[in-house]
């Protein structure tokens, strides 16, 4: 075999061809500086230096034989013509793994040339272009060609294959000059935009595979020639893009594996596999709702005890054979004894909505957790009535994480599902008793025998007991002669809500007292606590009006507050009143709430039961020969305690107007006269524990 050793420095090299098959480019103990081209037309190469200036070209043209790339850093790379060009695994680094081929420049993939990564005995390791890539051929092999570059875009052009592709740069690549090249395995947006559009576009073929990371996208919808799989990682929420296909027959699995999960702004069906390893969330906003459609035998796959479908999940593959088809997570089901049992339902959809407490609450009686079951028939008309269905359901029960539990101290196993009729929860009897899985924090259970569809909730048993509490309490701060004044109401700034802010937050149900108006005689929201034990025990909350006349009502504005099974349990209670700029107070002695009780009645006004008696109250008047007393004004910051702080505070916002912790008096402004509230209360505290 001839062999051309080169041991000298080559400081400029126009065209060296190598010009037989035979022919080897032996670099052994030299160093090559080239400025132009190197065309190695046949034969192999070796120990060539570990960077190449200039252009280097392997051009071998017999398709049986084999031309070796190694794996250096290249300035300007072009593969051309049929003989394969095999990247090589020789350069290593300390630990034994191959170094990435890089190309500094161009890289050319060309004239009908095969570039692979994948031949017997070679493992070498990625490909990264750090500049543009043409490649009108076919490069082949499990690595990916990266595109990488930390300071400019990259432009992708040519029509040809790649086995692998991976847009790694910041600043994105763009398609350029008609585009048309193909994906065959998979394609993995790692960081930046892939920038396609209807005349720059690219295939994905048939059984192919999308990653996608936080932080990564592709601009438009490619040409799905088949059906593709679609894969999220990394960390974050991630929206869904045109990687999903609009067309519901061409994803085929889809896996969520990114920590934040995935936010849908469309409509999706998958085909085959559905992987949750965070959530799937089917509703981006207020204004959408989007339905996830599983068309597929199998169930979806739970990775993890906390993924679930926060929205809409379809199923258009209905069992009728006792089996469990599975919906938003690990315990949510339906279940088919027969055909019969589902009365023609073809396809069932779930919308469970965690953290959301259902519609038409009159107590905190209820799971936060709010699920709605629909079907159609084959004629897409809806089924509702004469089915024969096992429902499962789960909800959070985790009291030591409050941003999770959806449980809020309710007694688990007296919980039964509840479906919602001429807007009242009806409880379904079939309900079993649940179960509890403490390690991952969730309670489910099931329901037999359910036999018509709508909305559900999980909640106490409607059927137990009633409680009525009649309950009375006066503020200093608008107490006037008798009553207090509603000036806050009259100006309409008492929201119709209760406000993000203490004591209000407090109630996991804050969010669920909502009217459309504030009513007549109404003074401001209170909040009621209800705890077992005086200290350490986990407190429930009931949101009200306070009336003018000191009675606490419910949202109507005139029944009182109704207590049942949901919202405190049976038992003896402690119970506090609490105002978001009043010092709050609480009974000295439990109050009885039991079955057999129809009525509780709290007189707040009445120091005697409350405690710390007389130190936890202030006179305000003196009526049918007695005093009169109240809670105690002045606290703007809510930390039970009323001194100097209060004071500056209150005087910082002065002449201010609105619904504000500084306006004590409650007239809708902030004056001097709030400011001797604080003055006359200083060092007066709360004496709740």
């Amino acid at each position: 075999m001839k062999r051309l050793i080169l041991n000298i420095i080559i400081l400029c090299c126009s065209a060296l061809a190598m010009l037989s098959q035979g022919v080897t480019l032996d670099n052994t103990g030299g160093k090559i500086n080239n400025f132009g081209t190197i065309k190695l037309k046949a034969g192999q190469v070796k120990n060539l230096n570990d960077t190449m200036g200039g252009r280097f070209e392997f051009l071998s043209k017999i398709a049986s034989t084999q031309q070796s790339v190694p794996n250096i850093v290249f300035n300007q790379l072009v593969i051309k013509n049929p003989a394969k060009k095999l990247v090589l695994d020789e350069r290593k680094d300390q630990s034994g793994v191959p170094y990435s081929l890089i190309v500094m420049d161009s890289l050319i993939i060309d004239d009908t040339a095969t570039f692979t990564t994948q031949w017997i005995g070679l493992n070498p390791n990625d490909i990264i272009a750090q500049k543009n890539v043409l490649n009108n051929a076919q490069y082949t092999g499990p690595k990916d060609i990266i595109l990488q570059n930390e300071v400019v875009s990259q432009d992708l052009l040519g029509k040809g294959y790649y086995s692998n592709l991976n847009l790694n740069n910041p600043l994105g690549a763009d398609i350029k000059a008609g585009g048309g090249f193909q994906v065959g395995y998979r394609l993995k947006l790692t960081r930046g935009e892939l920038r396609n559009d209807a005349n720059n576009n690219f295939i994905m073929m048939d059984s192919s595979l999308i990653v996608r990371n936080a932080g990564a996208s592709v601009s438009n919808s490619p040409v799905f020639a088949g059906k593709v799989s679609v894969r999220y990682v990394g960390s974050g929420n991630i929206m869904s893009g045109p990687e999903i296909p609009d067309d519901s027959s061409k994803l085929l699995n889809l896996y969520v594996e990114n920590t934040g999960g995935l936010t849908l702004t469309k409509n999706v069906t998958v085909n085959d596999t559905l992987w949750l390893g965070a959530n799937i969330y089917t509703e981006p906003d207020d204004l959408h709702r989007f339905v996830l459609t599983h068309n597929s035998p199998m169930n979806p796959i739970f990775a993890s005890f906390s993924a679930e479908i926060d929205g809409s999940i379809r199923r258009t593959i209905i069992y009728y054979d006792s089996t469990a088809m599975m919906f938003n997570n690990r315990y949510t089901y339906a279940l088919f004894t027969d055909a019969n049992s589902a009365n023609g339902a073809k396809e069932i959809t779930f919308r469970v909505k965690p953290r959301t407490y259902p519609p038409f609450m009159t107590s905190m009686n209820k799971v936060e957790r709010f699920l709605t079951i629909m079907a159609l028939d084959s004629k897409q008309d809806s089924v509702k009535l004469g089915l024969d269905m096992e429902v499962g359901y789960g909800w959070r029960d985790i009291p030591q994480e409050p941003s999770v539990d959806e449980t809020h101290g309710l007694n688990v196993p007296r919980l039964v599902l509840q479906r919602l009729v001429n807007q009242k929860w009806v409880d379904i009897k079939s309900s079993q008793v649940p179960q509890t899985d403490a390690a991952n924090g969730w309670s489910f259970s099931y329901a037999t025998n359910v036999s018509a569809l709508g909305d559900f909730a999980i909640g106490m048993p409607g059927d137990i007991f009633n409680v009525i509490l009649n309950a009375r309490v006066f503020l200093e701060g608008p107490y006037r002669n008798g009553s207090m004044r509603n000036d806050i109401a009259a100006k309409q700034l008492v929201p119709l809500t209760p406000p993000n802010i203490y004591p209000y937050n407090l109630d996991p149900r804050r969010t669920s007292y909502l009217v459309t108006r504030i009513p007549d005689s109404v003074v401001d929201w209170v909040v009621l606590e209800f705890r077992k034990k005086l200290v350490g025990s986990q407190p429930l909350y009931v949101t009200g009006f306070l009336r003018q006349d000191g009675k606490i009502v419910d949202i109507d504005g005139k029944s009182p507050i109704l207590l049942n099974s949901g919202n405190v349990d049976s038992g003896d209670f402690f119970v506090a009143v609490k105002h978001r700029n009043h010092l709050a107070i609480i009974t000295e002695n439990p109050i009885a709430i039991y079955p057999e009780i129809a009525e509780a009645n709290i007189d707040f006004t009445n120091p005697q039961i409350l405690f710390g008696r007389t130190n936890a109250v202030k006179p305000l008047d003196y009526t049918n020969g007695k005093l009169l007393f109240g809670m105690i004004a002045g606290d703007i910051n809510q930390d039970g305690v009323i001194n100097d702080i209060d004071y500056d505070l209150t005087w910082k916002v002065r002449d201010t107007e609105g619904y504000f912790f500084g306006d004590f008096n409650l007239t809708g402004i902030i004056t001097t006269k709030d400011l001797n509230v604080t003055w006359n209360n200083r060092n007066r505290s709360s004496l709740v524990p």
